[in-house]
Formats: structure tokens, C-alpha cells, sequence
């Protein structure tokens, strides 16, 4: 979890949460107003993953582009759905492995990263299969 992902997440929250000046976002993307409740979730996450990133309200994500976007022809956006496929395959893959090998406190964290994945995977394949029409 990077700055800009967490200020993005984080901007999720603020408008339903008028009095919370900061957010703490762990690498799951899960907020919290504590940031020892956050924490200590971390804790439960991927060894990898266990980073917590905390986010003023009045930060903002700045994006600058130089070039205009690109549009792609339907052959490379066909592609580039079969590569995302793909991609979400690996990463079903992975999770699943994690949950394999997750014990105690670690399994919910692991079974949610499985589900997220699946579901990304999901809507790669309805993607292909809307440009494959």
C-alpha cells in the first residue's frame, strides 16, 4: 500500500465520517481511526502486506498527465483482457496458496484475500467475455 493508494481509500471514508481528521489504511484497505488498532490488524496480514499508511483528510491525490490517454484498437483491448485474465488467474492462484498455508489469526485474513482475488477475476473474465462478443 502505497501513499496515493491509501489517500484514495482514506477518501472513501471522510465524507461519512465528518469528525475523523486521519485515517490509518492497512495493506488490505481497511481504514481505522487508531492507528494501533490498525496496527495490530496488520499484524494479521501477509508478511508483505503488513504496512499501515496514515492519511490526513485535507490530503489529496494529484495525478498529472502530459499526453492524452490512448485509445486502443479492439484487437489490443482483447489482449490486454486476455493478459488481465491471465494475471488474476496467478494471482487466485496465490491467495489460494496462502490460505493453504495460513494458520490461526492469519486464516480470515487470507480467506478475504482469496475472495478479493476471485472476485477480481470474475469481472477480468466478464470483461473478456464482453469484448469477445
Amino acid at each position: 500500500m502505497n501513499k496515493a493508494e491509501a489517500i484514495k481509500v482514506a477518501g472513501k471514508y471522510f465524507p461519512s465520517y465528518p469528525g475523523v481528521n486521519e485515517f490509518h489504511i492497512t495493506g488490505d484497505e481497511q481504514a481505522f481511526e487508531n492507528v494501533n488498532d490498525a496496527r495490530n490488524h496488520a499484524k494479521t496480514l501477509e508478511k508483505d502486506n503488513q504496512n499501515v499508511v496514515s492519511v490526513k483528510r485535507d490530503e489529496k491525490v494529484v495525478v498529472e498527465t502530459k499526453t492524452p490517454p490512448v485509445e486502443l484498437t479492439p484487437e489490443q483491448k482483447l489482449e490486454a483482457a486476455k493478459k488481465k485474465v491471465a494475471d488474476a488467474t496467478l494471482k487466485v492462484g496465490e491467495k489460494q496458496q496462502a490460505l493453504n498455508d495460513a494458520d490461526g489469526p492469519k486464516k480470515g485474513a487470507a480467506t478475504i484475500a482469496l475472495n478479493k482475488a476471485t472476485n477480481a477475476l470474475q469481472v477480468a473474465k466478464d470483461e473478456l467475455t464482453a469484448l469477445s462478443n
